[in-house]
């Protein structure tokens, strides 16, 4: 897409009826690098170097849960100045989920629902009203995963993977039903069809992929990935193969890949 000056961290692709091309998560102000959007993007990265289209504007349109305090709220706003876009998910209704991770380490991340305008359907965002509705829904210190499964929604935050019991019909979390603890930082994480967990993590040079059971933790398996950072993984059934398998974005010493894990 030609985005790397960009400071864009991920793309979501567009229902064709609307043109195609991506959704991307980028700075919302592109000076500073500060601030996070999705923005429209032609499926050639055209407009990206020009002003794109802000399709929703996620730190600056999502409501602040201390909105009763004023000088709360100030510090809120203040403090998403440091984040950026990191992950993005949809539930089983298309509703779109986001999280944040901060530059510096020290803020807090947060996790966003966003729903009315779009859906996403059959792997595409398809418009389905007129305005975004933004709910700021938890906080988190950095968001490097998300993913649902029936009605169980895991975040990773670090090192931890929190597990919420999710309600589909009011798109809310309850408390933390259960967490697990890796022993590095996590850069990913995907659920399979049985629900159980795929969680990279990184440590120096050396990724590991384990397979994890989404009951206790427990480690299932761990696969080695001949990649040097994982930082994206999805399960997808790929032309004539009926087979869903589990494919992992990453880096080596010759660049960007993205393999196939075999799992």
């Amino acid at each position: 897409l030609g985005i790397s000056n960009a400071n864009a961290t991920f793309a979501i692709p567009r229902d064709v009826r609307e043109g195609g091309g991506y959704v991307v998560a980028m700075a919302t102000d592109r000076e500073t690098g500060k601030g996070g959007g999705l923005f429209v993007v032609g499926k050639n990265g055209e407009d990206i170097r020009e002003k794109p289209t802000c399709y929703c504007d996620i730190l600056g349109d999502g409501g602040v849960m201390t909105a009763h305090d004023p000088e709360a709220a100030k510090q809120v706003v203040a403090r998403r100045m440091l984040s950026h876009l990191s992950v993005a998910t949809a539930d089983a209704a298309g509703r779109l989920w986001i999280g944040t991770k901060t530059s510096n380490g020290e803020a807090i991340g947060e996790v966003f629902c966003v729903e009315n305008a779009r859906k996403m359907i059959d792997g595409a965002l398809v418009k389905v009203g007129v305005a975004n509705d933004v709910h700021e829904v938890g906080a988190v210190t950095s968001c490097s995963g998300a993913a649902f499964h029936e009605n169980n929604f895991y975040i990773a935050d670090k090192n931890v993977v929190s597990k919420y019991a999710f309600d589909p019909n009011m798109a809310t979390l309850s408390t933390v039903a259960a967490t697990f603890e890796r022993d590095a930082p996590i850069s990913t994480m995907a659920v399979d069809g049985s629900g159980n967990l795929w969680i990279a993590t990184q440590s120096g040079d050396a990724p590991k992929l384990h397979h994890v059971s989404s009951e206790d933790g427990s480690t299932i398996s761990t696969v080695d990935v001949p990649l040097k950072r994982i930082c994206g993984l999805a399960f997808a059934r790929l032309g004539d193969d009926d087979s869903v398998r589990l494919y992992a974005a990453g880096e080596d010493d010759d660049g960007q890949r993205v393999i196939c894990t075999d799992n």
